[in-house]
C-alpha cells in the first residue's frame, strides 16, 4: 500500500502542475497517532496477556477541473482489536466537490460539500451492540492562505467551518436510526498543490 502510494505521488508530482490537492487535518485521529484526513499508521501493542491491534489508514486526494472546481476522493479506515476481537472498526468512503471564487489556488476563499458514506462494525467485546450504516454531508466554507512552495508544491494554510448532518442507522431487532447536526471549525488545515 505504502510502495504504491509512493510511486503515485512521484508520477504525479512529476507530470502536473498543481491540478493535485492533499488536504492535511485532524490532529486528533482515532488511535492518536497521526492525521484523521492523511494517515498509515498500523500499531501492535503488547502488554501482559492483551495484545491490542490497531490500524488507522486515511487518504484524500482533489483534482482541479476547470478553473474553479475541485473534484476529490476520501478514504478512511480506522480497526482497534483486543486479542483479535473487534472492539472498533469502520470503513468510510466519499466525494468532495470544492468550488473556488479565485483563480489562485493557493490563496482563495471556497465552498464545498462532501457525502460519506461510513460502514460500523459490530462490537465484539461489548454484549448487545450492533453494526451500522451512517450516511453524512459536510457542506464547508473556508478561506486559503498561501504560506509558499515546498519542493516546487504549493502550501496553503486553510482554516474552514464546517456543518455536518448524518444519519445512522443500526442493524439490531429494533432498526434504530439516528440523526445528527453538528458544527465545527477546523483551525489546523493545511491544503497542499503539485
Amino acid at each position: 500500500m505504502k510502495l504504491l502510494f509512493l510511486l503515485f505521488f512521484t508520477f504525479t508530482l512529476g507530470f502536473t502542475q498543481e491540478n493535485w490537492m492533499i488536504s492535511f487535518y485532524g490532529v486528533n485521529p482515532p488511535n492518536n497517532s497521526g492525521l484523521e484526513s492523511f494517515d498509515f499508521s498500523p500499531i501492535t501493542n503488547s502488554k501482559n496477556y492483551e495484545t491490542q491491534e490497531i490500524s488507522n489508514y486515511a487518504f484524500n486526494i482533489h483534482r482541479k477541473v476547470g478553473n474553479d472546481f475541485l473534484i476529490g476522493l476520501i478514504f478512511k479506515q480506522f480497526s482497534h482489536e483486543i486479542n483479535q476481537k473487534v472492539e472498533k472498526e469502520y470503513l468510510t468512503a466519499g466525494l468532495s466537490f470544492l468550488y473556488q471564487s479565485d483563480l489562485s489556488f493557493l490563496k482563495s476563499y471556497y465552498i464545498g460539500l462532501e457525502c460519506l458514506l461510513t460502514s460500523n462494525r459490530k462490537n465484539q467485546i461489548i454484549a448487545n451492540s450492533s453494526s451500522s450504516k451512517k450516511s453524512s454531508y459536510r457542506m464547508k466554507f473556508g478561506k486559503r492562505f498561501k504560506v509558499g512552495h515546498i519542493w516546487g508544491m504549493g502550501l496553503s494554510y486553510a482554516p474552514e467551518f464546517i456543518y455536518t448532518m448524518s444519519t445512522e442507522k443500526f442493524k439490531s431487532s429494533s432498526s434504530l436510526t439516528t440523526r445528527k447536526n453538528s458544527f465545527q471549525i477546523e483551525l489546523i488545515k493545511f491544503d497542499l498543490f503539485f
